[in-house]
């Protein structure tokens, strides 16, 4: 069930987890949060971060599904 509180709540520690991993730049992806269904939205320099940032999301507590939309180019 979709719960605007929970689905805030999980973004904003999705986000801690992000800010908090010296391997990524957060900035670069932007975080969608739908009744525990992430969905990642952004570009980053390699394959190795679009990975980084789906294994960060996918240890956050709550998280039910990661779809990541993420693509490699320049930044």
């Amino acid at each position: 069930q979709p719960d605007a509180v929970g689905d805030f709540t999980l973004k904003t520690t999705i986000k801690t987890t992000l800010i908090s991993d010296p391997r990524l730049t957060s900035g670069q992806v932007d975080v969608g949060v739908y009744a525990g269904h992430v969905v990642l939205v952004g570009v980053v320099d390699s394959w190795q971060r679009v990975e980084d940032f789906r294994e960060d999301v996918r240890s956050v507590p709550g998280v039910l599904s990661v779809r990541s939309y993420v693509q490699v180019g320049a930044l």
